[in-house]
C-alpha cells in the first residue's frame, strides 16, 4: 500500500469497500491468450515452452469507491495461496496501517473466507453485497 492508497482508504473506507482475488491467473495463460496478437519478445517463447511449470499466483485486491463512485485499488496481496489465513494476514496488515475500517457496504464474491475474515479483523459492515 502506497501513501496515496493509504490516504484514499482512510478517506473513502467508510463508504464501499470491495475485496476480491484473481482466479486461475498465470504468466503462461496470459501469454497464450494473446499469442496471435504479440511478437514474441525475449521470454515469451520460453514461457510457452515450459509446459510442465505452473504459475499459480493469486492477486488479492482491496478497493474503495471515490467521490465519483469510481473504483480505486488501495491494497494488494500476491500469494500462491488463497485461503482464510492469507485473507486474515492481509486484512490485519491493512488494519495496522490505517486502523479498523467500518464501511457502509462490503462487496465480496461468494466465497465466505473474505467475509469471515472481515468480521474477525474489522468492524461489521451495514450491508454486504456479492459480486460474481
Amino acid at each position: 500500500m502506497t501513501n496515496s492508497q493509504e490516504t484514499s482508504l482512510s478517506k473513502y473506507g467508510h463508504k464501499v469497500i470491495c475485496i476480491d482475488g484473481t482466479h486461475g491467473m498465470s504468466a503462461r495463460k496470459v501469454v497464450r491468450k494473446y499469442k496471435q496478437e504479440i511478437e514474441y519478445a525475449n521470454g515469451f517463447q520460453e514461457i510457452l515452452e515450459e509446459k510442465d511449470k505452473k504459475y499459480k499466483f493469486v492477486l488479492q485486491t482491496l478497493m474503495v469507491l471515490d467521490d465519483e463512485n469510481e473504483g480505486f485499488p488501495v491494497a494488494f496481496a500476491s500469494s500462491y495461496r488463497q485461503d482464510s489465513v492469507l485473507i486474515d494476514v492481509f486484512l490485519s496488515t491493512v488494519k495496522e496501517r490505517v486502523g479498523t475500517l467500518s464501511p457502509h457496504t462490503l462487496v465480496t464474491d461468494m466465497v465466505d473466507s473474505y467475509y469471515n475474515s472481515w468480521m474477525k479483523i474489522m468492524t461489521p459492515p451495514v450491508h454486504r453485497s456479492f459480486c460474481t
